[in-house]
């Protein structure tokens, strides 16, 4: 409902009540409402400055998406897929996709998804893209075996996103579980000098998320949002065991994963949406 100031002959001191407004807006987020009256200066009064009633309106979608991309080394490409996927479905009323994307060479970038898939030169630095500095961090590249890479990305997209929506985490990238693996690195560097490594995460730097402290990115979210996340999808080889899923029992409803060496390649927000639906 809106309610505005109305003289007229009859009524010199009376109100205009309108509640029959229809709002409608592209995608979840910042709109702009603006109601302007007597556009042309058709009528004469005497303050001609307040013809123009603005107010900024926030769209709560009903989930927001966190992807969190670490290359891999050989992980490259298929990131690339899943972007494009998830910017097709990008800007409709139900959800909002934030990327965080941990490049093999080009300058890491966090995402707010839409209709775009050029990563390159399609979204703006500070308007729908942000660097690691951008979000806190003081390394431009993303760690993404660190835990604090991991509590930035969600401090970020929650001083921009709602707690009271549904949130789905994720995470996309090599993983072993609780099984010690070299995966992870370029196959000519698979030696028995690279070392073992179990969790999920296993960038070609070395560095990785144990399942202990995938457990602790967990409760952060949860903790931040003060609600269990509802959905955690790992989309990683061998992260369905029950030992993972020991570690989400007291921060997420629900965790997807997969027993086998499998990922979702071709998928972006399309698999998650119509699991949700």
């Amino acid at each position: 409902m809106e309610t505005y100031a109305r003289t007229t002959l009859l009524v010199p001191d009376g109100e205009f009540v309108r509640e029959d407004f229809a709002h409608v807006f592209e995608s979840p987020g910042w709109h702009t409402l603006r109601l302007t009256v007597d556009a042309a200066g058709e009528v004469d009064e005497a303050d001609e400055t307040d013809n123009v009633y603005t107010r900024e309106v926030y769209v709560r979608p009903s989930w927001v998406f966190l992807y969190y991309f670490c290359n891999g080394a050989s992980l490259e490409d298929a990131c690339e897929t899943k972007f494009r996927a998830i910017a097709a479905e990008a800007g409709q009323h139900d959800f909002h996709a934030y990327v965080m994307w941990d490049h093999l060479a080009s300058e890491d970038r966090v995402f707010s998804m839409k209709n775009d898939p050029d990563w390159v030169g399609g979204y703006s630095r500070g308007t729908d893209c942000w660097t690691a500095q951008d979000i806190g961090l003081t390394d431009p590249e993303f760690d993404t075996g660190d835990v604090s890479t991991f509590t930035h990305y969600v401090d970020f997209v929650l001083s921009r996103e709602s707690t009271n929506s549904q949130y789905a985490l994720i995470i996309f990238n090599h993983g072993a579980g609780v099984h010690p693996t070299r995966g992870g690195v370029p196959d000519t560097t698979l030696t028995d000098a690279v070392p073992l490594r179990a969790g999920i995460c296993l960038d070609s730097t070395g560095s990785y998320l144990s399942v202990k402290e995938l457990g602790d990115c967990g409760e952060y979210l949860a903790g931040q949002l003060e609600h269990n996340i509802e959905v955690v999808h790992l989309d990683a080889c061998l992260m369905q065991m029950l030992e993972v899923s020991h570690e989400f029992r007291d921060s997420a409803d629900l965790l997807v994963a997969c027993e086998d060496a499998e990922w979702s390649w071709g998928e972006g927000t399309g698999w998650e949406r119509r699991y949700l639906a």
